[in-house]
């Protein structure tokens, strides 16, 4: 298993014996031997939770779903909340994407099927195969995931535009947050967007 598989501040689900699914924080590990977490409180009250109590831990880490069987060896409340978890002997894993996805922070015009524009738009993130674009809320647009719609934007100073479907949406009061997969790329644009991708991964922008 990976030294790094966890990370402080990550937060985890804890699935006991009784079926209830409760979140808790890492704090930290000593790998092989345990994993140090919050206890946990449930409406101000210290969760069912003993000691040798088996549960199930699953959590996502850079897109991909873990999970694993341990035991609790023990949870304290005082003078902080803490509890320690055996360090897992296997852990199963579930990669969520099939490509890695970047941070970014990209001007994009959103058009519909027809070439009509719907919104100056922004991308969170990037990859090989889709990205996440953050749209304003606007009245009388209403985006639904039915519909395919293309996107505009510049890389390296190169135009590019792709068509993409929706695979995620996600309405709030301001905005819509919007989980695209490009279904046709043009190769030079491929060509482009993969450049860009390789820049990022050599700085370090995931």
């Amino acid at each position: 298993m990976e030294n790094d598989i966890f990370a402080v501040g990550l937060t985890v689900s804890i699935e006991a014996h009784y079926k209830t699914h409760l979140a808790t924080t890492v704090l930290g590990w000593e790998k092989d031997v345990f994993i140090l977490t919050k206890a946990i409180y449930v409406q101000g009250q210290p969760a069912k939770l003993q000691s040798n109590n088996v549960c199930k831990i699953r959590f996502l880490k850079d897109g991909v779903a873990y999970g694993c069987e341990t035991e609790i060896i023990t949870i304290q409340f005082f003078p902080f909340p803490m509890m320690f978890l055996k360090y897992p002997a296997k852990l199963e894993c579930l990669k969520l994407r099939v490509a890695p996805r970047f941070k970014a922070d990209l001007p994009v015009t959103l058009t519909d099927e027809k070439g009509a524009m719907h919104a100056e738009a922004v991308m969170l993130d990037i990859s090989e195969g889709g990205c996440g674009v953050k749209v304003p809320a606007q009245a009388g647009v209403e985006l639904t995931p039915e519909q395919n719609y293309a996107i505009t934007f510049k890389l390296l100073d190169k135009e590019v535009r792709i068509v993409c479907a929706v695979r995620k949406l996600d309405k709030g009061a301001e905005a819509t947050f919007l989980g695209l997969e490009f279904t046709n790329i043009p190769p030079p644009q491929k060509e482009t967007v993969t450049l860009f991708i390789d820049f990022l991964k050599k700085h370090g922008a995931g």
